[in-house]
């Protein structure tokens, strides 16, 4: 059965009365309509959101691809004062053109030149051309090769909007807002003052209409010529039948067809060097949204084949509908019909699916070895555009995948043109990308700062090993590998070390070869070394004949805790300070009384107080900590000789500098084990989410109480491990919580299995997902509805496919309904 759309809240007419040609087609979409009709104004159909590789997904997810690290640096621009972007180490970023106006795509022409399409825009706005056509195409002659431009020539001119320039057995064509010109150079001085209309009446400028820019490719071994021409609007049924498609012409401009639809808006494509295949991208549309409000949908990147269908205006993604509950949506597309349904049913899988509103821009395959054995034969695409609230945007990333498209993946390559992910500032919009004979990558910018940027690839490139952890732990061991990619062929033997100074280590500690191309660092982290983010960084050099060569990788790890961390024992922990106030006597370590543990207590012994009065007493870490990797705050207590009365008080504080601090009364506590008529010490345990998310490090560990006489606390410690429980299981309560609300996992860290609570206040359609910390989902705990109750499902730290997962950081989120939230893990194995 195919079920159309999902998310539907009604219907304004008879929405399937076209197209039914038989009584199961009549059948079969009544169904489909009563299905989206039984979701409801109030309760639409789920939608769910992944990171998956677009192999394993199924029809209808919504899915971006996962990530790759390059282990990128920043690197300065050479040419451009206080700019700097990041690319992998051992790369170099130039400038290679400036003041070249709204520069977009890019080709090489005779003799090696670059040229570029430079738009003229109406009183500055980006989206208006100059209505004079002082548009060109500019060429940017190296004739020195030291990497930047000579001059700025006009190669052509007279254009209202051009977007590409190509160049095919001799003669220039440009890509215009409404035609294709083909120009020739008939005294070879380099401007091109013979021209001619190409090809005519393409889609074109007029009031309110979208996406006017076009781009061009020859195909000559299938003698094919592509032309890229989008949608009039958002998203809405086309008059025009070559509207969203890549349409296909004979090299001699002849035989104009569509060859592709669905297609938004297909800036960038090319040829596949190893298959001949087109692969292109496509802007996604505006106005969707996930149930959590981020924006949808993903940007698309696959291949197109003679007839292919791609799902715009009814479909994005894997065979995903449009979410037809936004009004203006289905005002432009109802009625739908039987065809729209097998159209969307012969949507072949992208290669991989970018965030949301990036913007895709050119899309060029790398051909070279220069860039080393990772990068040859990925396809770079520019993001213009950024996702609205998230990082993603404003760079170039290679895709990676195998020749038909399998195993896609996506690795940042060029960043930095946002300097703070956090802002909106902005100071490049990548456009363009083309390479040069010698494997040199060149990105144009067309807005913020209009120029041609230079990417090289210096002679020695190393990268890290695959399957790095992303935390490790104190006292342990640390270990990974490192891979040469390329190395200067007239230079001695690299030398490798590591500065482990950051993991309480020695700052040069050679690393071992291994063979091919690969070394091997192994070091101990220091028991002593603070929790949170520590660098390990390589150097690597290289004696040539024209002088030494470095290059640094650097990787941020996250140092976790492998003991308990101690306040108070047989005396303050190291780094603690304590102090006591307000009717208290100073904090006595040894006092003389009962011991817990050890050789000594501390003795608090505090004045009778009015009943509205409190004692407290302090515990301060030098430097501040990080509670991460700590699961609980536990110390034993001693009444000694205190009397319970009515009203006492006894609170337990943790507080940083970005969260309020949160006190748990005598009720709260007795909850883990106080008491004050037991006159024997008493182990209290408290999770430290009962103290609220810590986003900050801990300052202050207090303890306050209006009890008056003498107590005695011992062995107030951060506790970092529990006895594993094990199972595999979902229970349920019949206590109906007033909220959603996720639980942090008990215990964490773990090393065997953990329980994961969450609570729903009604029926909910829910799906629990742990994902890694580079956004794959590495297996979903449950999924489907559920009823009003109290949930824990116990999880023993394996993927999907049964396999033990490695030792780390995961988050585990819980959707249920349109509410969403995340939590972090630790697994140690």
């Amino acid at each position: 059965m195919h079920v159309v759309p999902p998310r539907i809240t009604g219907f304004a007419q008879p929405a399937f009365a076209s197209s039914i040609s038989s009584i199961k087609d009549l059948m079969r979409i009544a169904l489909a309509a009563l299905l989206c009709l039984a979701a409801g104004a109030e309760a639409q159909l789920y939608r769910d959101f992944v990171i998956a590789s677009a192999d394993d997904v199924a029809p209808g997810t919504i899915f971006v691809s996962p990530t790759e690290d390059l282990s990128l640096q920043g690197e300065p621009v050479r040419g451009m004062e206080d700019r700097t972007l990041r690319v992998p180490a051992g790369f170099h970023v130039s400038a290679f053109a400036t003041d070249i106006g709204k520069a977009r795509l890019m080709a090489w022409g005779p003799d090696s030149v670059l040229h570029v399409a430079s738009m003229s825009t109406n009183r500055g706005s980006q989206w208006s051309p100059d209505p004079d056509t002082t548009s060109r195409v500019l060429a940017l002659p190296d004739r020195d090769h030291d990497g930047r431009a000579d001059t700025v020539l006009v190669a052509a001119d007279g254009f209202l909007w051009p977007n590409d320039v190509a160049f095919f057995r001799g003669a220039m064509y440009v890509a215009d807002t409404h035609q294709i010109v083909r120009l020739h150079d008939d005294d070879g001085d380099g401007y091109y003052e013979k021209r001619e209309v190409f090809i005519d009446n393409l889609a074109s400028f007029s009031p309110g209409i979208s996406h006017v820019t076009h781009s061009l490719l020859f195909d000559e071994a299938r003698g094919i010529l592509f032309v890229h021409q989008g949608s009039s609007c958002d998203l809405c049924r086309e008059d025009d039948r070559e509207r969203a498609t890549i349409t296909a012409f004979d090299l001699d401009g002849s035989n104009r067809r569509v060859w592709a639809t669905g297609l938004r808006n297909a800036i960038g494509y090319d040829l596949h060097p190893v298959t001949g295949e087109l692969w292109t991208n496509s802007n996604g549309h505006d106005r969707d949204r996930f149930p959590d409000g981020r924006n949808m949908p993903p940007e698309y990147v696959g291949i197109v084949r003679e007839g292919s269908f791609h799902g715009w205006p009814l479909a994005f993604g894997f065979r995903t509908w449009v979410d037809f509950s936004v009004d203006e949506y289905r005002r432009e597309v109802f009625p739908l019909t039987r065809q729209d349904t097998l159209l969307v049913d012969s949507i072949q899988r992208p290669v991989v699916m970018l965030p949301g509103h990036t913007g895709p821009m050119a899309l060029h395959f790398y051909t070279s070895d220069r860039f080393g054995p990772r990068l040859r034969n990925a396809a770079f695409i520019a993001l213009r555009a950024g996702n609205r609230g998230v990082s993603d945007g404003y760079k170039v990333v290679a895709v990676l995948a195998n020749d038909d498209g399998t195993n896609g993946r996506v690795a940042d390559f060029l960043t930095g043109f946002r300097p703070d992910p956090a802002s909106s500032d902005v100071w490049g919009q990548p456009v363009g990308l083309e390479s040069d004979s010698r494997g040199n990558l060149y990105v144009s910018s067309d807005r913020f700062t209009q120029a041609i940027f230079r990417v090289t690839a210096g002679p020695l490139l190393a990268q890290w090993g695959r399957g790095l952890p992303d935390s490790v732990l104190a006292g342990q061991r640390i270990a990974g590998e490192v891979a040469l990619t390329r190395v200067a062929p007239d230079g001695d033997e690299p030398t490798l070390s590591a500065d482990l100074s950051d993991f309480g280590g020695v700052a040069e500690v050679p690393l071992r070869s291994i063979g091919d191309g690969r070394f091997r660092f192994e070091g101990r982290i220091g028991d002593e070394v603070a929790v949170g983010p520590a660098e390990l960084r390589i150097t690597v050099r290289q004696s040539t004949p024209s002088g030494p060569l470095t290059i640094s990788l650097s990787r941020r790890f996250i140092v976790l805790p492998s003991r308990d961390l101690v306040l108070l024992g047989d005396e303050l922990g190291r780094g603690w300070a304590s102090s006591s106030s307000r009717g208290a006597e100073a904090l006595a370590i040894d006092g003389g009384g009962p011991v817990f543990a050890g050789q000594s207590s501390a003795a608090i012994t505090a004045a009778p107080l009015r009943r509205s009065r409190v004692w407290l007493l302090e515990f301060q870490p030098t430097p501040p900590i990080l509670t991460l990797g700590y699961r609980a705050l536990r110390f034993a207590f001693h009444p000694g000789d205190v009397e319970p009365q009515e009203g006492d008080r006894f609170d337990v504080n943790i507080r940083s500098r970005t969260t309020r601090t949160v006190s748990l009364l005598v009720d709260a506590v007795r909850d883990y084990g106080l008491d004050l008529a037991r006159k024997e010490w008493q182990t209290i345990e408290i999770p430290l989410q009962e103290f609220g998310e810590f986003d900050g490090p801990v300052e202050l560990v207090s303890f306050s109480s209006n009890l008056a006489g003498t107590m005695f606390i011992d062995e107030v410690r951060l506790v970092v491990s529990a006895p594993p429980i094990t199972a595999v299981l979902e229970t349920r309560s019949d206590a109906v919580p007033q909220s959603v609300s996720l639980e942090q996992n008990y215990p964490n860290p773990f090393n065997h299995e953990t329980v994961i609570r969450f609570a729903l206040p009604s029926t909910q359609r829910v799906v629990l997902d742990v994902y890694n910390l580079t956004g794959q989902r590495v297996t979903t705990l449950l999924r489907g509805l559920r009823t009003a109750g109290t949930y824990q499902v116990r999880w023993d730290g394996r993927d999907a496919g049964g396999q033990s997962l490695a030792s780390g950081i995961y988050l585990y989120r819980l959707r249920a309904g349109r509410q969403v939230m995340t939590r972090k893990l630790l697994l140690l194995q």
